[in-house]
Formats: C-alpha cells, structure tokens, sequence
C-alpha cells in the first residue's frame, strides 16, 4: 500500500470516542484493516492519497473533562488544523484538497482544547455579598464567601454538591458543570429587659427577631402615673413604644413614674397648717385620707417623732412619698393653744395673757385660739368662746 499513509490520532490529554471509525468491534476502518491502536490505545488510520475515505470523523469527537473539543491539528498547541470542531476535514491547508486526502507523509494529529466555562448561580435569599464568581472552568479553585443579612445568622449553602448546608464550601479544581447556590439563614433572638421601678405588668416580650414586631404595654404601680419607657431608641420619653419588623439587637427600657398629686382628704390645709383636728385625738387614730403612695409621721415642735400619745397644736405632720418627704404642716388645734392636746381653763388664761400683752405666742398657737374668725387676731371674743367651750356652755369651736 505504498500510496497509503498513517494519520495518528493523539487525544492529548483527552478520551478518543470509540463510536465510529475508531471502534474496535466494527465500523469501515476495522472491516477494512485501515485502523490500529497503540499500547496506550492511540489510534491511526491509513489513508490513501487523493481517497475521500475518513475525511468525516463526526462519530469520533474526543472528549476531555472541563474542556470543548476544538479541532485536529498538526501539533499540541498551534500547528495546522486539519479537521474542525465537528471532526469534518479542512480544505486547503495542504492536507485536505476538496475532500481528498492531500498529504504524502505520515501524520500525528494531536486534539487541540478550550477551557469550558461553566455558570455559577446564586439565591442570596435577602443576604448580601461581594466576590463570588459568577463563572468558573476546570483549571480554577476558589471558596464561596459567606453573605450577611440584617438580623440573621448565616447557616449555609445548600445546592450543587452539597449534602444539606455548608458554611464552608470550596469548589476544588478539577470541577465541571454548572452550579447553583442558596443562601441559608435563621432569625437571630435578641433580648429584651425591663426595669420596671417597682411597677407590674405582663404580656411584654422578653425576646424578639427581625421578623417580629410588638407594642410594650404599659405597666402600673400604686400612687403612680406611669409618664413613659425610656431606653433603646427612645428620646426622652414615651408612653407609646412600638418595635417594628425589622428591628435588631438586644433592647433595655425603664418605666418612668411620678407620684398622683397629693391629697389630703380629711383635714384642711391653710398655708402651712394643718386644720381639723380634733382636740384629746390620739396620734394613732389619725387619718389624714392621703393619696395612694403616701405615708405621714407625726414630730414634735422640736422635732422629735411621736409613735403614741395626743396629737397636740405645734406638732408636724410630715408626709412622704416612698422615703422621700414630700410635704411638712403644723398642726394646728381649734382651743389648744398651750400644746396639751386639750382645751382647759389654762388655754382660756394663756389666751387672755396674749390679748392682755402680757406674753407672746407663736403663730400656730395664735391660730388655735382664733376660734371666732379667721382673721388672725386674737379679740376678747376669742377668749369668750373658748371660755363658754370648757364650760359647757357651748359644744362646738366651730
């Protein structure tokens, strides 16, 4: 067969397809003794000069993982393309001429290869990040970089190659094929914490995510008016709190209370007295009718508390709110004008004593033995009053 030549096929890195005229069990070129294979299973195929035989070798595409067969050349790299992409013969370049075999020599023909790139896709499912590619081929390596989302804990990738979720996925070289990526996350609880300064409430969330959204009620203490949360995003003050959806990191709120205003229910106040008390009253059945939250202790003129005992003209009345005093009154007793507690004829003297110019008295007693007006000034009258009082002669200072 001297007008035959041996056209070697080498896959260079690649698998020759054994379907067409390289199959070894049968096809044209086994039939007809026109193929053999070497040790590591290389092929050629002897062709006639001016034959039109094996100028189609579409059956036998190479293949090679990672890589897009790109035609039969006469060298690994560069060199002349002998057959296309498709395996079909080239004409005009000295080896082909109209379908025909053109060459005079033998041949090695070497498969000649492009990288093929493959997509990456991904579902960031509301996260973000920067740096992941969005193609790759077989000669790459690289390592998704994990996304972050407002008020979420990242917990991995699910998708091509991954068994569940992976917070760690590297894509090694050597991989083909197409990919696709979801982004896992989970809610990240945040706490919340009251200080409640001694109020009560229920109801209120001691924890919350980003996809939640709640309003603080309000709470409630006794002799108190709530005036508003202070703390976590609040300026000032606020009696309506709402944390909306979307909202993250740990949160603390105060309650802010003021005292309901005092009221003393069974007494009067004028200025700075305390009026109404009856004479010969013990301390212990004094019931001043104060406002929810308050509390009083009784102190003598010199300020000394009084636990038992007669509440007398001259004595304080001091009010507290909690620990904190809030308000102080002198008590003054209609007819008591000597500190006893009582009215008696000694009241009646010290009182005419006054009127006489004989001694002075404070203003509280001045007060207490006013007991015809309210103008302050003690008159004869005043002392009648009060003389015909601890007589029996009339039953009421009123």
């Amino acid at each position: 067969q001297d007008n035959y030549y041996q056209v070697t096929f080498d896959p260079n890195g690649g698998t020759i397809n054994k379907a067409g005229n390289f199959n070894t069990s049968s096809g044209y070129a086994v039939q007809n003794g026109l193929i053999m294979y070497d040790n590591n299973g290389i092929p050629s195929l002897s062709l006639a000069y001016n034959s039109i035989i094996f100028n189609d070798l579409s059956s036998d595409i190479p293949t090679r993982s990672g890589y897009t067969f790109k035609g039969w050349y006469t060298a690994a790299s560069g060199g002349t393309q002998v057959y296309d992409s498709n395996g079909r013969a080239i004409n005009g370049n000295g080896y082909w001429n109209n379908g025909l075999w053109n060459k005079k020599s033998d041949v090695v023909l070497y498969a000649q290869w492009s990288l093929a790139n493959y997509t990456v896709t991904y579902n960031l499912s509301g996260g973000t990040v920067t740096g992941n590619p969005t193609n790759y081929n077989v000669e790459t390596t690289f390592t998704l970089k994990n996304p972050t989302k407002t008020g979420y804990k990242f917990i991995g990738w699910s998708g091509t190659g991954i068994n569940g979720k992976s917070t760690s996925v590297t894509i090694p070289k050597g991989t083909t094929g197409n990919r696709s990526y979801t982004a896992n996350f989970e809610a990240i609880n945040y706490t919340v914490t009251y200080n409640l300064s001694g109020g009560t409430v229920t109801g209120n969330p001691t924890s919350y995510n980003v996809e939640t959204t709640f309003t603080l009620k309000n709470p409630t203490k006794t002799g108190y008016k709530f005036i508003g949360w202070s703390g976590t995003g609040i300026n000032g003050k606020s009696t309506s709190v709402t944390i909306p959806k979307g909202s993250t990191g740990n949160r603390s709120y105060t309650a802010n209370f003021e005292l309901e205003s005092l009221k003393i229910s069974n007494y009067t106040i004028k200025d700075k007295y305390i009026l109404g008390i009856k004479l010969n009253t013990d301390i212990s059945n004094i019931n001043l009718g104060l406002s929810t939250g308050y509390t009083f202790k009784v102190y003598d003129k010199s300020n000394n508390q009084k636990t038992n005992g007669k509440i007398v003209t001259g004595d304080i009345i001091k009010i507290y709110a909690g620990s904190n005093l809030h308000a102080s009154y002198r008590v003054v007793i209609k007819g008591d004008v000597t500190g006893s507690g009582a009215s008696t004829v000694g009241d009646v003297a010290k009182l005419y004593q006054y009127l006489k110019g004989k001694i002075t008295m404070d203003e509280y007693y001045k007060e207490a033995g006013n007991v015809v007006s309210t103008d302050n000034v003690i008159k004869i009258n005043d002392v009648a009053k009060l003389y015909q009082f601890i007589k029996g002669k009339i039953t009421s200072l009123d």
